[in-house]
């Protein structure tokens, strides 16, 4: 358990550093905590199955209830994972994948530079400054 909740801890943490370069970016004046920033998970099946997805869902919900974040929840059931990539590049400041699945997200992230990624679950093969990649042990990834 606490393997997961490290886990899910730091990819909070990560998307909490990106939205404090946010606001140390603007004007006091115009930043608000969550104001204008939206983030899109991304998951290759569906949610509701106590799967790592809904622990990805778990601690991506801390980000809209402590800081009022705007969250787009993806599910793309299989199927058309670049083009649920390109479409949350689109509306998302953030978008935040969750699987191996994802493996055409470095293409998609050298089309939208302005939107920063989070590949969770595998490594990128080449170096984008708007892509981190979350790699984890195999038994670590468990809903508990």
């Amino acid at each position: 358990m606490k393997k997961s909740l490290s886990l899910l801890l730091i990819v909070s943490l990560i998307l909490i550093f990106f939205f404090g370069l946010t606001n140390y970016v603007l004007a006091p004046e115009e930043a608000a905590p969550g104001a204008d920033i939206t983030v899109s998970l991304l998951v290759p099946d569906s949610f509701g199955d106590k799967s790592f997805a809904d622990s990805a869902k778990s601690g991506i919900e801390k980000l809209k209830t402590d800081y009022g974040i705007k969250i787009n929840y993806i599910e793309c059931k299989g199927e058309n994972y670049k083009q649920a990539m390109s479409d949350a590049s689109k509306v998302s400041n953030y978008v935040v994948c969750v699987g191996w699945e994802f493996w055409e997200i470095e293409s998609v992230c050298n089309e939208n530079f302005d939107t920063n990624y989070i590949w969770v679950d595998n490594e990128a093969t080449q170096i984008n400054s708007n892509l981190i990649s979350l790699t984890y042990a195999q038994n670590e990834g468990s809903y508990l």
